[in-house]
């Protein structure tokens, strides 16, 4: 692996030039990129540097040097070979010549590309084992248009059944809250969840139970909020019209209706009854009433905790549907994102039959894998990638 600000195209240029001096064909190393500007410029590295070890003797003297660092280790990498014999894999010119015809040869067949583009090949290579025939990839300019129709299917249907609606509109209202989007369109709300919760929901497995689950972080599940009645609000009213002979301020006000109508109040105005409740005294019974109200902060922390709670699990119900309307409506009808490939593929290496069948079509030629950025791997990549790897 390669990772960001080491040297990257250096480091496995080098590398896959120490492993052809080894002997190691060309076919059989596969180096994976995220971009093909990065997929580019490994390709002309190679190229530059066997060109470079091929032209002179300094050249090939800073090549060695190189190549020799690669195979014993340099302190920041593995060695690849310590043990090895040089006087049968001599570092010279001719050499290096030899090298770089060989790589020319074989370029056409050497895999030096995108993550992306490999996992396409996959598919296309295992795809009848999933009951895909031929597919088609979405464009970047199409995948607004094919998201906007699943979700207009979606939305319609939402619409249709009261209780789901007004589920959607509780997390619509929760995401907009505070954050200049009041008037957000339900659209572009969905397109901000599937934006910003599909691909975490993916990598969880699809695992509704994860979702709002609290005691992942150590806490009881919280009960449900209290509700009070309209006489105990009225009387928590007087209290701030006694006690402030001005107007209280707006997030005082509106945190107190908010924590006793049973919504939690927003930072700034639980903040704001933190505060009230610190400096208030005990003088009068309206006192007293109102900061009774506001020392209830444990209230507000189980309502905060509630709502969290039962948006992150309406969100992941959302999501689950939103997926099987796209696969009936995109995925079954042979369209893909390079996304949907991704995800496609850990079934393709899902049992040691299904490698082998894979490896055979792949003609069983990749030995020495190099990825680059590997921390940037998210784990749907990881996981379609490990068992090719741990294969070998």
């Amino acid at each position: 692996e390669a990772s960001a600000g080491t040297g990257k195209t250096y480091t496995l240029a080098t590398r896959f030039i120490a492993l052809l001096a080894l002997g190691e064909a060309p076919e059989s190393m596969i180096a994976l990129t995220f971009a093909r500007k990065a997929a580019h410029e490994f390709r002309e590295r190679i190229l530059k540097d066997l060109a470079a070890g091929a032209a002179d003797d300094k050249g090939a003297a800073a090549l060695a040097e190189r190549i020799r660092k690669a195979w014993h280790g340099d302190g920041s990498n593995p060695p690849l070979s310590p043990g090895v014999d040089e006087s049968e894999h001599p570092l010279n010119r001719e050499t290096f010549t030899s090298m770089l015809q060989w790589v020319v040869a074989t370029m056409g067949r050497t895999r030096l590309s995108t993550l992306d583009s490999f996992f396409s090949s996959l598919l296309s290579a295992g795809c009848g084992e999933l009951g895909i025939g031929q597919f088609s990839l979405i464009g970047d300019g199409e995948r607004a248009g094919v998201v906007r129709a699943v979700t207009d299917r979606l939305l319609f249907d939402i619409a249709q059944a009261p209780k789901e609606s007004a589920e959607f509109q509780d997390v619509v209202a929760a995401l907009t809250e505070g954050a200049g989007r009041d008037k957000a369109s339900p659209h572009a709300v969905f397109s901000s969840l599937i934006e910003s919760y599909l691909d975490e929901f993916i990598n969880t497995g699809c695992n509704m139970d994860i979702w709002g689950n609290v005691a992942a972080f150590g806490l009881p599940e919280p009960r449900e909020p209290k509700r009070y009645t309209l006489a105990e609000r009225d009387e928590v009213k007087e209290s701030l019209r006694r006690v402030y002979a001005d107007a209280p301020s707006y997030d005082l006000s509106n945190g107190i209706q908010k924590l006793m109508g049973g919504s939690p109040p927003n930072k700034a105005e639980y903040t704001c009854m933190v505060k009230s409740a610190e400096e208030l005294g005990n003088g009068t019974p309206a006192e007293s009433a109102l900061k009774g109200t506001l020392l209830r902060m444990e209230e507000a922390r189980q309502l905060i905790l509630w709502q969290c709670m039962n948006r992150s699990r309406s969100i992941a119900r959302f999501l689950m549907k939103y997926l099987l309307y796209y696969t009936v409506d995109v995925i079954n009808n042979g369209r893909f994102e390079y996304s949907d490939i991704t995800r496609k593929i850990p079934a393709l290496v899902a049992s040691d039959a299904a490698r082998q069948r894979l490896d055979y079509r792949l003609d069983n030629r990749f030995h020495h894998w190099m990825l680059d950025e590997f921390q940037d791997t998210s784990d749907i990549q990881w996981n379609a990638l490990k068992p090719l790897i741990e294969n070998q």
